[in-house]
């Protein structure tokens, strides 16, 4: 998965198996993988300000187009657990590679989830 990730000197990259996600800003305009997509997520464990995301397999990415466009619920009321790699540069954290979704559930605030709190990845 790294070996698909542009490398840039200076920017590393560090994946976390299962984190929460929660939408920050939504676009409906259709990236190309592999590119930022024009959505901003914050992942609490991380830190709390908004950052693109870049998919990195159609199935994150239709996941994601699915339950912005069609699921009835609103996507800001909804929590994400996912893998992903994160890339920053020296401390600064420059935009997240989501690689899939594992779950997506309603929450009334994500950032106030434990780890008790959340999904098995196969209660989909």
């Amino acid at each position: 998965m790294r070996a698909q990730l542009q490398r840039k000197p200076d920017v590393t990259h560090e994946t976390h198996e299962q984190v929460i996600m929660r939408f920050w800003q939504t676009n409906v305009g259709d990236g190309k993988r592999g590119r930022r997509s024009g959505h901003k997520v914050v992942i609490p464990a991380l830190t709390d300000q908004p950052r693109p995301i870049v998919y990195q397999s159609d199935y994150a990415e239709e996941r994601i187009k699915h339950e912005i466009a069609e699921a009835e619920d609103n996507i800001y009321r909804k929590g994400f657990l996912v893998p992903l790699i994160y890339e920053h540069y020296g401390e600064r954290l420059l935009v997240y590679h989501l690689v899939e979704v594992h779950a997506v559930f309603d929450v009334d605030d994500p950032t106030e989830l434990t780890p008790s709190e959340l999904p098995s990845p196969d209660e989909d």
